[in-house]
């Protein structure tokens, strides 16, 4: 979206006049920034818009959510969306015409949102680095890692993945730490705004499916706690133990969850519940969340709980 100084004053008076109420919309997060809507300071409400939950995908297929019991007789059903919903997102104009638009959604991003806003001259250079990053979804990166990997400054490389995070292409999440130097130094994970987006953009690896699940439950986290403040980061100890999701509300932490699809294999489900139950003796909480591809129960270790929760029921959740 085009956004002027004149523009800005144009609104201004349009609300002064009491006489209409005014939607801007746009896919940049600079549209919130002070160099847009400084003369609108205060009289503004910005409002984030994801691609459709989970929830509103059922409901697009006419499945209804309100029901408890209802949802588990479909559960069948609802479980088979839930595969369709990782493959093709939750952009409403793609499920109606098909997943080809979402190839002309990232190029119309980079293009429009980065590209030509920051009239950007090596378009090459900043392509590949988002392909990279949509590919390595749930993975962790150094801005120093791309550096060498793409042979430009690290100062481009900050400045680069800053556009794109600000398109909403993909977020980055930082390693939790009492230190915010150890924050900065630290690797982050990223993950994208719509799996499908990525799944049309990114190349494709056979253990995708994993990272895919990951990817969904931190785009429904960020969902939820758009309008709180909330933060949410990844935890790593000293000797590699470590949980997805730590959901920080100022010096609380009100949750510690961990993605990790299949948990069918007794070793993985062992090693995926140490670093859980790490993360919960560090932050002093009693219980946690494995997020599961099909397993669902309670266990009691030590004093701890650790809730096995299937995505698609989590993903329901409110």
């Amino acid at each position: 979206m085009f956004y002027s100084r004149k523009i800005d004053k144009l609104l201004l008076l349009l609300l002064l006049s009491n006489q209409v109420k005014i939607i801007v919309t746009g896919s940049s997060s600079k549209l919130l920034d002070s160099e847009y809507a400084t003369t609108l300071t205060g009289r503004t409400l910005p409002i984030t818009v994801f691609p459709m939950s989970f929830m509103e995908y059922l409901k697009f297929h006419n499945v209804k959510t309100k029901d408890r019991l209802s949802l588990v007789s479909k559960k069948r059903d609802i479980v088979a969306l839930l595969k369709k919903y990782i493959e093709q997102g939750g952009f409403p104009e793609v499920l109606l015409t098909g997943k080809e638009l979402l190839q002309k959604y990232f190029d119309d991003i980079i293009f429009k949102d980065i590209i030509d806003r920051h009239e950007i001259r090596d378009t090459n250079t900043i392509k590949r680095i988002a392909h990279f990053l949509l590919t390595n979804i749930a993975k962790e990166y150094t801005y120093n890692s791309i550096r060498k990997m793409f042979g430009v400054s690290l100062d481009l490389i900050r400045q680069y993945i800053g556009y794109i995070e600000a398109s909403y292409l993909t977020f980055s999440v930082s390693m939790f730490s009492y230190s915010l130097k150890e924050q900065n130094i630290n690797p982050r994970k990223v993950y994208c705004i719509d799996t499908g987006l990525r799944n049309v953009v990114g190349f494709k690896f056979s253990e995708d499916y994993g990272r895919l699940y990951e990817n969904i439950v931190f785009v429904e986290l960020k969902r939820r706690l758009s309008e709180s403040l909330s933060d949410i980061f990844y935890w790593k100890n000293k000797r590699g133990k470590e949980v997805d999701f730590i959901v920080k509300e100022g010096l609380k932490t009100k949750e510690v969850i961990h993605a990790c699809g299949n948990v069918e294999d007794k070793k993985t489900k062992e090693r995926e519940v140490e670093g859980l139950l790490e993360a919960l003796k560090e932050f002093k909480l009693k219980e946690g969340s494995v997020i599961t591809e099909a397993f669902e129960g309670e266990e009691i270790i030590g004093k701890k709980k650790v809730k096995f929760i299937p995505l698609w029921k989590w993903a329901l959740l409110r």
